[in-house]
């Protein structure tokens, strides 16, 4: 709460008012002191509204102006009316009080009565003038217009500098020349800003240039092909200039600048922005094709695919997002073989995130998650995955065929198992962890080499004739591993697996026939 002791109205300028121009505004000095709420005197700047009433008791103000007011050592002055002049209809009332309202506190009270003599300026001078010549005290500056000066009568000693405008102005020397002067008043030898102009010498900018050139008009056009020297050509068409100059190295590239886009011919594309659609939003119907998302999203509305082939071959898609459709990225037909898909988000699908019934695919760097289905699913023969995160998916985190190998990848709270593979696998640096089902679960016959698994309800569980080896498996509900028969089970580590209220327990659990078990650590 700030105190304000509103002292001295000293009246410190009235403004003159003009002969008998009663309606112009005017202002009023005002000088205050300003405590805190502890008394002491406030340094600060402050928001401060003054109104002038005609009666104190009541009644809406007359006038009122808000102002910043800076206090020093509890003393401020300010200029009622500096941005909202006194009218002389305020000026004119018999009683007139002064309001102050300190920021959102409540109006002082008592309002201040304003004594008749801070006035007696304009009515000692406005009203007794009559007929009489006035002298130069009493005008007011810009009083007296044009219409009353005698040609001639003015003489250059009473011109104040830059008084008279372009328009009296019959010549002028160099010297004498300020402001803007129009293209047509100016010499070949200076640049024009509105006409056409032929340049000549060397010019240095110390500032940006800016082109407001009309949409579809080239801002900047270059008919010389001397290479620019020292150019930092940033972003063109949205691209680096290390992604132009690479693209420009090996093809031609095609913006995608609206969805849906069906891909007809093999090359590389990209997107130009995010986008919404409904459906399908990319269909490609070329084999060697490259889609580049651009590091933008393509949204859809839980109906087709967001990226769709059949049948195709080489098909790379990459840096981007794929969020809302059936299936994320969906290759239909197992005729086709060798897509890669690279860094790539694939989330919130109503199916899969990444579906591909084709073989020899790579799938690196991405994530796929929160998906009603699984995350990934390449189920066919010599799939890749590497570095990839699988969560949260409503059945299987990572699902592939046989022959196929997954690798340094992250799958966690998956509803169903986190990494499924086919016969002849390979699964190795993984880790696995609070899925529903198994963690990992491998074929016939595969490597399953420095995984962690815990928190599943079975680590890890292989079928015959598999190698595990350097895997640790801790805090699964029911087994650490689960193997099966004929495999060779070496230097694994398994502790604190339990199925939950039943005396029995499993760390290790390999088949009885045919298998080879050693140097393994199961503490429990």
């Amino acid at each position: 709460m700030k105190k304000v002791d509103c002292l001295t109205l000293l009246m410190l300028s009235m403004l003159l008012w003009s002969g008998i121009a009663a309606a112009v505004p005017s202002t009023l000095g005002y000088r205050g002191r300003m405590n805190d709420a502890s008394g002491n005197p406030m340094n600060a700047a402050v928001s401060v509204t003054f109104s002038l009433y005609g009666e104190n008791a009541y009644g809406s103000p007359l006038w009122s102006e808000s102002q910043m007011v800076t206090v020093q050592n509890g003393v401020f002055n300010v200029v009622l009316g500096a941005s909202n002049g006194i009218p002389s209809s305020v000026v004119s009332q018999s009683n007139l009080y002064l309001g102050i309202q300190v920021g959102s506190d409540a109006e002082m009270t008592p309002r201040q009565k304003l004594n008749s003599s801070v006035f007696a300026m304009k009515a000692g001078t406005a009203d007794t003038a009559g007929n009489s010549a006035p002298s130069t005290a009493t005008i007011v500056d810009g009083a007296i217009t044009g219409t009353k000066i005698a040609n001639g009568a003015i003489t250059s000693s009473a011109i104040a500098d830059a008084s008279v405008t372009d328009v009296k102005i019959a010549s002028v020397s160099s010297g004498k020349v300020t402001g803007v002067l129009a293209d047509s008043s100016l010499s070949s030898n200076v640049m024009l800003s509105n006409n056409s102009q032929a340049i000549s010498g060397s010019k240095t900018f110390s500032a940006p240039i800016i082109s407001n050139v009309a949409t579809g008009v080239a801002p900047l056009q270059i008919a010389s092909q001397t290479m620019v020297q020292n150019l930092n050509a940033d972003l063109l068409e949205g691209q680096h200039a290390g992604d132009i100059i690479a693209a420009a190295k090996d093809e031609k590239r095609t913006p995608i600048s609206s969805l849906p886009y069906t891909i007809t011919a093999s090359g590389s594309y990209y997107l130009t922005q995010s986008y919404t659609v409904n459906g399908s939003g990319i269909v490609v119907n070329a084999d060697n094709v490259s889609i580049d998302l651009n590091g933008f999203t393509i949204t859809g509305n839980g109906s087709g695919d967001g990226i769709f082939m059949s049948g195709r071959s080489n098909i790379e898609v990459k840096n981007g997002t794929v969020s809302g459709f059936g299936y994320g990225i969906h290759e239909y037909s197992s005729l086709g073989q060798g897509h890669r898909i690279i860094s790539v988000r694939s989330i919130k699908s109503a199916q899969d995130g990444i579906n591909l019934a084709n073989s020899r695919n790579l799938i690196k760097d991405c994530t796929v998650s929160l998906n009603s289905q699984s995350g990934l699913v390449a189920y066919t023969d010599a799939n890749t995955v590497i570095d990839t995160v699988a969560s949260l998916n409503h059945q299987y985190g990572i699902y592939l065929g046989a022959l196929s190998k997954a690798i340094n990848n992250t799958v966690r709270s998956n509803y169903w198992t986190g990494i499924y593979v086919g016969n002849s696998s390979v699964v190795t640096g993984n880790i696995a962890s609070w899925n529903s089902q198994n963690g990992i679960n491998a074929g016939n016959g595969c490597l399953v080499t420095g995984n962690i698994a815990f928190n599943n309800s079975i680590g890890i569980h292989t079928l015959v004739d598999c190698t595990i080896q350097d895997n640790t498996a801790y805090n699964n509900s029911s087994s650490g591993m689960d193997l099966g028969n004929y495999c060779l089970v070496v230097h694994n580590t398994a502790y604190h697996n339990h199925l939950l209220g039943l005396p029995s327990t499993y760390d290790i659990w390999a088949g009885t026939t045919g298998g080879l078990y050693k140097e393994n650590a199961a503490p429990d």
